[in-house]
């Protein structure tokens, strides 16, 4: 049991090294502000890994990669929002109660784009547009 604790430190302190592009337990015992005396035997008594996760909260590391070799995933910040976008979310948002028509107008005006698509893509006109205009008023309560 006791083995396997010591091992465990030793992984800990060699992903310690990668990270930080160390070579030498001194080198680490530096960077833990540690002589090189106090972290053998700290790392002796089995209380190195705490002076370990100090330092590593310290200094906002990624505690998950040192204690276990995985660092924890992070996900690609969202894409800045462009002028139009952010227009419409600011539509979207003074709404209130009319969002969800917004909402079904802006999908009508998506599919609407896509049947021109498809209809230019076969070489034909495009659909009535009064039609069209239509089946907006009414979704949206407009008349008809």
């Amino acid at each position: 049991m006791e083995n396997s604790r010591f091992e465990k430190i030793e992984q800990v302190i060699e992903r310690l090294k990668a990270m930080r592009g160390l070579s030498t337990a001194k080198d680490v015992a530096a960077l833990l502000g540690l002589s090189p005396g106090d972290f053998s035997n700290r790392k002796g008594r089995g209380t190195l890994l705490a002076e370990i996760l100090h330092w590593a909260i310290d200094q906002g590391a990624d505690l998950n990669e040192i204690v276990y070799g995985m660092p924890i995933e992070r996900s690609a910040p969202a894409p800045a929002l462009t002028p139009d976008e952010t227009r419409l979310l600011r539509a979207y948002r003074a709404a209130g109660r009319w969002q969800e028509d917004l909402v079904a107008l802006a999908e009508l005006k998506a599919a609407e784009e896509a049947v021109r698509a498809r209809m230019a893509a076969k070489g034909r006109d495009s659909p009535d547009r009064a039609g069209a205009g239509a089946v907006a008023r009414r979704r949206v309560g407009g008349g008809g």
